[in-house]
């Protein structure tokens, strides 16, 4: 890695963050562009996590991982912005999932709750309410709310939207 990259990392550092989860150190948070809140870079030629590309300048190589996916950089601090190398350690997935939830990130929502859901809790019930006497066919109800017919089957049967 040359020094041309490094320059360009560190331009898009604050290495004077806000303290965080009762660090000793600040953190040191990305400024660039996000995905998902986590720092993005590029290096060599494609995308990865500023966190992640700190890793490898302060501590070396990521190591491969296990048959459940790649080796994770976390965050101690919990703060996805952060490229503070004392802020980082090595995890697998699992271990990801764990910090996740021990830190209570790990949010379940249902329903319109979802930032992605295309039907209301309303929309459902006249869904149900449209198919129980059988006047409309699964897919004349899915054009009806621009969604997929298993969609429609999904909500019929309960197997989504259980919680209305």
């Amino acid at each position: 890695m040359d020094q041309k990259t490094l320059n360009r990392f560190w331009s898009k550092v604050n290495k004077y963050g806000k303290t965080m989860n009762h660090m000793e150190t600040p953190c040191w948070e990305w400024t660039a562009s996000l995905r998902s809140g986590y720092g993005q870079f590029t290096y060599p030629q494609k995308q990865m996590f500023a966190h992640r590309f700190s890793w490898l300048v302060h501590c070396g190589e990521i190591p491969e991982g296990d048959h459940y996916g790649t080796t994770c950089v976390l965050h101690k601090c919990d703060n996805r912005k952060c490229v503070n190398p004392e802020h980082l350690f090595l995890g697998s997935n699992v271990d990801n999932i764990a910090d996740k939830m021990s830190k209570g990130r790990h949010v379940v929502c249902v329903g319109e709750q979802c930032y992605n859901s295309k039907l209301s809790d309303s929309q459902v019930l006249e869904i149900r309410e449209k198919y129980v006497p059988r006047k409309y066919t699964l897919l004349q109800i899915a054009n009806d709310y621009d969604v997929d017919q298993s969609t429609i089957r999904a909500i019929i049967k309960r197997k989504a939207w259980r919680h209305i």
